[in-house]
């Protein structure tokens, strides 16, 4: 939500209850505020800097993978500074070409640039990169693709963080 001084817009449900709630704190008081929080079971936060546009998955787009693979993603997870996206590709392409292809997806975006080409070991294929996000913060990357449980299957991970950043909480 948005609030310029007369007008308080927002975007989406979750964001109009916060400028609602806003409103509320503004003209009523905090007090009031939580009270009908309270009143109508939603976890209102006013201090909180979390939103999702700032979350790390904004700097990589659905990629494409191109004809003759499958894809089904397996996870997402991350937080404004550190990111993982786990997936199973089902292709008769070797490890390698589909790591450079969606190598050259990432390399062609702005601000990311690709390491030397990719490396094979132990039948896992890896490529690195490294970005800039729009503050001029420096970001690395690392694709990687290991074989499957079946003939044909890639496991892939690309994870990215912010170069400096606190080390990644990880769930059980």
């Amino acid at each position: 939500w948005v609030d310029n001084g007369r007008i308080v817009t927002a975007a989406g449900l979750s964001s109009g209850i916060e400028g609602a709630l806003h409103v509320v704190e503004k003209l009523s008081g905090a007090d009031q505020a939580r009270e009908v929080a309270l009143h109508i079971e939603y976890d209102w936060r006013p201090e909180s800097k979390w939103a999702r546009a700032n979350l790390a998955d904004r700097w990589v787009a659905d990629l494409q993978l191109g004809d003759g693979v499958s894809y089904r993603a397996l996870s997402s997870l991350g937080d404004a500074d550190h990111w993982r996206m786990e997936g199973l590709a089902t292709t008769a392409l070797a490890p390698e070409v589909l790591a450079d292809r969606l190598g050259k997806q990432l390399a062609a975006r702005p601000r990311w640039t690709a390491a030397p080409p990719t490396r094979i070991a132990a039948g896992v294929a890896t490529r690195h990169f490294s970005f800039k996000d729009d503050q001029g913060r420096p970001w690395n990357a690392t694709l990687s693709l290991a074989p499957g449980a079946t003939a044909g299957e890639l496991k892939t991970t690309l994870e990215w963080a912010r170069s400096g950043a606190p080390a990644a909480r990880r769930s059980s």
